[in-house]
């Protein structure tokens, strides 16, 4: 599986394996690694607008992570990624981390805004802010999946499945706060 999302001429993709071009770069090595140092999980490969290799994160996802596979996209001076129960930032100018742990819930998908980065996940949202951390986080909004349909002012309006499969009820939450807020018919 392969995603690619372009973002100030930087572009980040997920890949299973390696072409030649990256074989040179030195890897960033992420998540919990063996200590016999196997092949990743997955790759995700960031490159500049001249398709130049930036950076090559090696994504190693222990076992209970397998089935959620991995995302990766480029949000301001961030690779962000999210696998398992993780989301894992990657400075584009220093490649500091910063990591966003969501206990033993999964991630889900990425809502990138210019100034925010909201991470759901399969219990809630977690809003990023430009520096990397994270403001507030929400678990409370279904409990096997979570999904954001609109963000309007400061308001995100979204869907959260509380009775799998299919029982999905609606939310709002306070963009500023994450709390949520009253749903009027």
């Amino acid at each position: 599986m392969t995603i690619e999302v372009e973002f100030a001429g930087y572009s980040a993709r997920v890949a299973p394996a390696l072409d030649d071009r990256w074989n040179t770069v030195l890897p960033i090595r992420i998540g919990r690694i063996p200590s016999h140092l196997p092949e990743p999980d997955f790759y995700v490969l960031v490159d500049d607008a001249d398709v130049k290799p930036v950076i090559r994160l090696d994504v190693y996802i222990r076992n209970d992570e397998a089935d959620y596979g991995c995302t990766a996209i480029i949000w301001r001076q961030w690779t962000a990624i999210g696998f398992g129960s993780r989301t894992i930032l990657i400075s584009l100018r220093d490649q500091l981390q910063q990591e966003i742990t969501v206990s033993n819930d999964y991630f889900s998908a990425f809502v990138p805004e210019s100034q925010f980065l909201i991470v759901c996940f399969g219990t809630g949202l977690v809003r990023i802010e430009p520096d990397g951390v994270a403001l507030w986080k929400n678990d409370q909004l279904g409990i096997d999946g979570v999904i954001v349909s609109q963000i309007e002012g400061d308001v995100i309006l979204g869907n959260g499945e509380w009775d799998p499969p299919g029982g999905w009820r609606p939310f709002k939450v306070s963009l500023k706060t994450g709390r949520a807020l009253e749903i009027s018919d």
